[in-house]
């Protein structure tokens, strides 16, 4: 058993680690998932992942710090097997529900570096830390489905919705010869949907044709957003070492209507903003003071002071203290006024 290495995050950074598919003898057989990175807790929810997509597991290692899932004979993803290639798509997909229902976020996917054997595509994931914000929206996290590209042909929908496969096959009839485009429709491995394309497009390596497939890929990604979906990854999962790109592509679901709901809800605009500020404003100068005077009030008061510049103005200072507060003054008696009568 050699010593565990240290997981793969900075002290103030987030945690990244990441899942390597392997193919580990000549003919082609993936018998090997690498695990490296990741905490000692997600081991069993991956085990679970891979028993319940592959059958039994002949043995684990810990090979250098990385946890290793060894298969007795492997599965075949190479040449025609379809039924292996399907078990390859379902194992990324499934790896990749596991790891967002645990709180891990894909990054990217990338060719692994200093191989030893032959290695797909490496996955990295990192730790993401959800942090409550009012308004929201929680998506479910494993709403996720795969589209593969495989053989010379074949467009295959793994664990899709219904409303995805018409999606598909609107793309397909816009870019690749119309309705003639398609051969064949079918429920493939896994009660997934295939569709069968016209002339090879996968191996036609002329100019029109890539063209029309670069057209025809992005046509996919605009019609499946328009059911609230998003590419989220491109995985080389099957190791086609002759055509590496038919990729697995897994997208995830955008709620992109909850969110402009409650994004609506929560935003204010910067003019109803600064009304607001404004408002609150005016109410702290005006804390304590009299309230404003009325139409009727202020009538009132403009004709009172039209009298009183009206009236003539003596040249005597006037005092505002009543005469009867006067220093050394005071009303005379009811005798003294009778006296002088």
């Amino acid at each position: 058993m050699s010593e565990k290495l240290p997981a793969i995050h900075a002290a103030s950074g987030p945690r990244v680690g990441c899942i390597t598919l392997s193919i580990g003898n000549v003919l082609f057989l993936i018998n090997r998932i690498q695990v490296t990175g990741l905490p000692q807790e997600l081991i069993e929810p991956i085990r679970q992942c891979i028993t319940s997509t592959l059958g039994p597991i002949q043995m684990e290692l810990d090979d250098f710090g990385a946890h290793d899932f060894r298969f007795q004979g492997g599965f075949q993803t190479m040449l025609n097997h379809t039924k292996e290639r399907a078990k390859s798509r379902k194992l990324t997909l499934e790896l990749f529900k596991c790891m967002l229902k645990h709180g891990w976020t894909f990054i990217q996917a990338a060719p692994t570096l200093g191989r030893t054997v032959i290695q797909l595509d490496t996955m990295f994931f990192e730790q993401s830390v959800q942090v409550p914000v009012q308004g929201q929206v929680v998506l479910r996290q494993d709403e996720l489905f795969a589209i593969g590209f495989d053989n010379r042909d074949r467009v295959r929908i793994i664990e899709a919705p219904d409303v995805i496969a018409p999606l598909v096959r609107e793309a397909i009839h816009k870019h690749w010869d119309g309705e003639a485009g398609i051969l064949n429709a079918s429920l493939g491995a896994d009660d997934s949907v295939e569709f069968q394309l016209k002339a090879n497009p996968f191996v036609n390596f002329s100019l029109e044709n890539s063209v029309k497939l670069q057209l025809l890929m992005g046509q996919i990604i605009a019609n499946i957003k328009t059911a609230n979906y998003k590419l989220y990854a491109m995985i080389d999962s099957i190791g086609v070492h002759s055509n590496p790109d038919l990729a697995t592509w897994v997208f995830r679901k955008h709620d992109t209507l909850a969110i402009a709901e409650a994004t609506k809800k929560n935003w204010r605009s910067p003019q109803s903003e600064t009304k607001s500020n404004t408002s609150r404003t005016n109410k702290k100068r005006n804390r304590g003071c009299k309230p404003a005077p009325t139409k009727s009030q202020v009538e009132q008061d403009d004709s009172g002071s039209k009298l009183e510049q009206a009236r003539p103005k003596s040249s005597a200072p006037q005092s505002d203290t009543p005469k009867s507060e006067k220093k050394g003054f005071s009303w005379p008696s009811s005798k003294t006024r009778e006296k002088s009568l």
